[in-house]
């Protein structure tokens, strides 16, 4: 299948409600949303409720328009999220109302606005209006504080920690599937790490020791 770039909508059948987005590579991307909604781990905690409850087969992939230049790929996005409201709950899917920037590509000035107006209001649980402020958890406010392990819960502890990572770790959000998608993408250089990082919602540290094979070994 032929590489293509563009806008791509994801419909829910059963009550009309889609998701927006855009790529440089949409067929790619398609693989790695049924991947993550397969898997549960989809970002749009909406999007993923919907897909659990509904059923994949009710949901239709499908481009919009297509986009060859990568500079405009954000405004275009951006134009349908706007024109459908897919951000809005009653309409969509789309948890932030922002395009937002996977591709090298320039934000436009209305969407910089939007971005300056969510960075304000998250600000809103900084300082004294943050739940945690003032609250120490070091010195004698620790749980552990003057207390000591015993040799059986320290080995306990050993071996719950031992070799967890990668296949042998039951709460991973990464398979073998999506491991092989990550090393095949970088090594084909149609993904940075960045984007990897987004694409699964992953640390830079958890890409690299897949990259490097420090985690997911094969025998």
């Amino acid at each position: 299948m032929s590489k293509k770039s563009g806008i791509y909508k994801i419909t829910n059948k059963q009550n009309g409600k889609i998701y927006i987005g855009s790529s440089l590579n949409i067929y790619q991307r398609f693989y790695m949303h049924r991947s993550n909604l397969s898997s549960g781990n989809h970002h749009s905690s909406h999007l993923q409720r919907a897909w659990d409850k509904y059923g994949k087969e009710s949901f239709i992939f499908e481009i919009i328009e297509e986009v060859p230049d990568k500079n405009v790929l954000l405004e275009k996005e951006q134009y349908y999220m706007d024109t459908t409201k897919s951000y809005e709950r009653e309409n969509g899917y789309n948890i932030n109302p922002t395009a937002t920037n996977r591709l090298g590509a320039k934000h436009t000035e209305e969407a910089k606005r939007k971005m300056s107006e969510s960075r304000k209001a998250s600000g809103r649980w900084k300082g004294k209006n943050n739940p945690m402020y003032g609250v120490s958890l070091s010195g004698p406010d620790h749980g552990m504080y003057g207390k000591t392990h015993s040799p059986e819960s320290r080995k306990k502890i050993s071996e719950n920690h031992h070799d967890v990572s990668g296949a042998s770790n039951p709460k991973a959000k990464l398979d073998w599937e999506k491991v092989d998608f990550i090393r095949d993408a970088y090594k084909n250089k149609s993904h940075s790490v960045k984007e990897l990082m987004e694409l699964f919602c992953a640390g830079q540290s958890t890409i690299y020791n897949v990259l490097y094979e420090k985690t997911w070994k094969r025998e």
